[in-house]
C-alpha cells in the first residue's frame, strides 16, 4: 500500500509538471500567434487606406492641373471644387493605424491645403467679375494649387508609395512578426 502512494506520487508530481509548462508554453505561442495575426490585419488594413489615400491624392493632383488654366481664363470661372471627402474620412483612421507620422504630416497639410483652395475658390466666386478684383485672387489660387501640385507629385504620393511597399514587404515575411 505504501508502495502504492509513493508510485502514485511519484509519477504525480513530473505529470503535473510537464502539464502546467504544456499549458504555459502553449498559452504563450497561442499569445503570440494572436499579436502576430494581429499585426498582419493592421498592416493590410493600413495599406488598404494609403492605397484609397493614393488614389484620392492623385485624383486632386489631376484636378488641379484642370484648375490652372482655368483660373488663367478671363474671368476666371472655376466650375469645382478638390475633392476632400475621401482624405477627410482616411487620415482619422490612418491616425490610429499607422506609425509613420512624417507621412500623416505630409498627408494632413496635403488635405488641409485642399481645404485652402477651396476657400479661396468659394471667395473667388463670391467675389463681383471685375478683372481688377478677381486677377489678384486667381493669382493667389494658382500659386497655391501649383506648390500643393508639385509637392504632391513629387513628396506625398511617393512617400505613400514607399510605405505601402514597406508594408506589403514586412506582411510577406511572416516571421518577422513574431
Amino acid at each position: 500500500m505504501l508502495d502504492d502512494v509513493s508510485t502514485f506520487w511519484g509519477q504525480f508530481l513530473p505529470n503535473l509538471v510537464a502539464t502546467l509548462v504544456g499549458a504555459f508554453v502553449g498559452f504563450l505561442l497561442a499569445l503570440r500567434f494572436d499579436h502576430a495575426r494581429e499585426s498582419r490585419s493592421r498592416m493590410e488594413q493600413e495599406a488598404s487606406l494609403l492605397r484609397a489615400a493614393r488614389d484620392a491624392a492623385e485624383h486632386n493632383v489631376q484636378l488641379i492641373a484642370q484648375l490652372k488654366p482655368i483660373l488663367f481664363a478671363a474671368p476666371p470661372m472655376p466650375s469645382f471644387e478638390m475633392d476632400t471627402v475621401i482624405l477627410d474620412a482616411l487620415v482619422p483612421q490612418l491616425v490610429q493605424l499607422s506609425s509613420d507620422t512624417d507621412l500623416l504630416a505630409r498627408l494632413n497639410d496635403f488635405r488641409f491645403q485642399l481645404h485652402h483652395i477651396n476657400r479661396k475658390l468659394d471667395h473667388l466666386l463670391s467675389h463681383g467679375f471685375t478683372p481688377i478684383s478677381v486677377t489678384p485672387l486667381a493669382q493667389g489660387v494658382t500659386l497655391t494649387a501649383g506648390n500643393l501640385e508639385k509637392s504632391g507629385k513629387e513628396t506625398l504620393l511617393p512617400s505613400i508609395d514607399a510605405r505601402i511597399a514597406s508594408l506589403e514587404t514586412l506582411q510577406r515575411q511572416w516571421w518577422k512578426l513574431w
